[in-house]
């Protein structure tokens, strides 16, 4: 049993597995893609992030 928070993605024959991870006191996430069942396939992946301030 993983305690981390866990998301299965499946297509067709490909199967996308997420982790996500927060450290603790800490300003840092941690985002793991895992592809499983595939040879060929890619996975391209682009974070989108906004820098604003607290109170905007």
């Amino acid at each position: 049993m993983n305690p981390l928070p866990q998301m299965i993605y499946k297509t067709g024959c490909v199967e996308v597995e997420k982790t996500v991870f927060m450290a603790y006191r800490r300003n840092l996430t941690v985002v793991n893609y895992e592809l499983k069942n595939t040879d060929e396939t890619v996975l391209t992946v682009t974070p989108i992030q906004t820098c604003r301030d607290i109170h905007a």
